[in-house]
């Protein structure tokens, strides 16, 4: 009869650690996020992160959601990102998201001044995982031209498309008073349950764009030639269109560290905003920031490179 009871009490404790939902290490989450909670913890999506800062109710931080997203990148790699390989645009960030941290800023996910330990609004995440999946070739719902979101107008202006490609691709549903809450921070309950709400477009997505670009926001573009030195800029606006659906059409597939000081063409785009974007073609890859970026086969061939990094009046 003693065996029998051990026996029943042991069935009935493995059978209440089946029903708590694993947590980051926590023993259950809310019924509304459950699901969602146990999907990233399943799939490692919060790896990295410090158990300090898992907690449900968490302001996410920059630091934490570049954790996140390169964990949910297939073609990631960190080692190419650390410190004193790439150019660090805040070297306050921690180390355990300095490589995720350069990684989003190169690809301009995250802006160059903002630090890891930055909160995120509701509305930023939405703009930013917009920003991410432009970088993809993941087919996704294109920006919806209104939203059913009541409190819309409070959307900052750089914003709102972020947010109305969240709602076209059911990432961010809102509240049930059908407003988003564009400025309130994020939690940590709350990105999770976009990361499982996208969880079909997240499957394989892989980072191939390094440039996604309007030539109609380009006031200009500098050629420099790295063998002779001589540079010139051109605004003519057929060289610019051509410059930019190049660059735009491009894809690597390999990455490889770039830090020699050596370069054969140099490129930099003057933007209308006052932005300036520099980086180095070669026929066999890009440098940006000390990485090179290889594509599958040559892509930039040398006569096209000639024709605009040769020094003459374009």
């Amino acid at each position: 009869m003693k065996k029998i009871f051990q026996g029943l009490v042991c069935a009935v404790l493995c059978l209440s650690v089946t029903l708590v939902v694993p947590v980051f290490g926590y023993a259950k989450a809310p019924a509304w996020c459950a699901d969602a909670v146990n999907y990233c913890d399943e799939n490692h999506l919060f790896h990295g992160v410090p158990q300090a800062e898992k907690s449900l109710d968490n302001i996410v931080t920059w630091g934490v959601f570049s954790q996140i997203l390169s964990n949910s990148t297939s073609n990631y790699d960190g080692t190419y990102y650390q410190p004193g390989l790439v150019m660090d645009s805040n070297a306050k960030d921690r180390e355990i998201y300095r490589a995720a941290m350069n990684w989003t800023k190169s690809f301009w996910i995250v802006d160059d001044l903002k630090q890891e330990t930055d909160p995120m609004t509701r509305a930023e995440t939405a703009n930013a995982l917009y920003a991410y999946f432009g970088r993809t070739d993941v087919k996704v719902a294109q920006p919806k031209l209104s939203s059913r979101f009541t409190d819309f107008n409070d959307i900052p202006d750089d914003l709102r498309s972020g947010v109305l490609f969240a709602e076209a691709n059911s990432l961010i549903n809102g509240f049930g008073d059908s407003t988003f809450g564009p400025n309130r921070p994020i939690t940590v309950a709350e990105l999770s349950q976009i990361l499982y709400n996208g969880k079909n477009l997240f499957q394989n997505a892989a980072m191939e764009k390094l440039f996604v670009l309007s030539a109609s926001n380009v006031d200009s573009i500098e050629f420099r030639n790295g063998y002779n030195f001589e540079q010139h800029i051109t605004n003519n606006k057929n060289v610019i269109k051509d410059v930019i659906d190049h660059l735009n059409a491009f894809r690597f597939k390999n990455m490889e560290s770039a830090d020699y000081d050596g370069w054969s063409y140099g490129f930099k785009i003057y933007f209308k905003d006052g932005k300036e974007f520099n980086f180095m073609l070669d026929p066999n890859w890009v440098r940006v920031c000390g990485v090179g970026y290889a594509p599958a086969k040559e892509f930039f061939p040398k006569s096209w490179l000639d024709q605009y990094c040769l020094p003459y009046d374009i």
